[in-house]
């Protein structure tokens, strides 16, 4: 067993290193003699089976590292109900499934960590707002604005209070800013850019992408309302 274990340690090593191949190679040893000598449902085996998913999710393989995440929940679950662990493959299954377009198995992933989550942690965590971030971007992408605002307000909110003037404040400002332009609500949408790009600006530096980012949306929104010359100034800014 401590042999299995150091299989699945060097491969750590290997994926923190960026030698990806290496890792996968050693996790997939790893995977077969654990399920070897540990069975099939141990809490080691769901350890490997995610790592394996987050590597082929770096290698664009989404399809492969859904069905590690499937296998890594179905142990979880049976081993650990209700538990963060549990919560946080929900969450992994549910960003993945958004990204493939599997829009309705996103959205009960993302339901089911949320429900974990304040079942755990209560209803104003960080892990909480995290989730309620995604639900807004998953809500924004089928056209279904009013729901994604109400998941990133809720968000917001949470992050506020927990965070202050930090990234994660101001990248749910940015999606909000994102919605109420689908929503053709530019003023709105400007505000919501603005404070987005003071907080990046401290926290980031004037030459963050995450700043170019908002100075690009402000100037498009800027276009768009006929305000060239101060579209033009925000574009350059970019």
């Amino acid at each position: 067993e401590k042999i299995v274990a150091l299989f699945h340690l060097i491969g750590c090593v290997h994926l923190m290193n960026g030698e990806h191949k290496k890792a996968m190679k050693l996790f997939e040893e790893s995977l077969q003699a654990r399920r070897k000598v540990l069975g099939f449902v141990h809490l080691d085996v769901a350890s490997t089976l995610f790592n394996m998913a987050f590597l082929h999710q770096t290698r664009n393989r989404l399809d492969k590292a859904l069905k590690c995440l499937e296998e890594a929940l179905k142990i979880r679950q049976l081993r650990l109900p209700d538990s963060e662990k549990v919560a946080l493959t929900h969450e992994k299954i549910g960003t993945l499934a958004k990204a493939i377009g599997k829009s309705k198995k996103a959205e009960i992933s993302f339901e089911e960590a949320l429900r974990i989550r304040r079942l755990i942690h209560g209803d104003e965590h960080e892990a909480v707002a995290t989730v309620l971030h995604e639900m807004g971007d998953l809500m924004d992408d089928l056209g279904e604005y009013d729901e994604a605002m109400n998941n990133y307000v809720d968000a917001l909110n949470i992050r506020r209070k927990r965070l202050g003037q930090h990234e994660d404040v101001a990248a749910t400002l940015y999606s909000m800013g994102f919605t109420l332009h689908n929503q053709d609500a530019p003023e709105r949408a400007l505000q919501c850019f603005e404070e987005a790009l003071t907080i990046r600006r401290a926290r980031l530096g004037d030459d963050a992408k995450e700043v170019g980012d908002t100075l690009n949306m402000m100037g498009f929104l800027q276009a768009k309302r006929g305000e060239l010359d101060s579209a033009l100034t925000l574009l350059w800014d970019a």
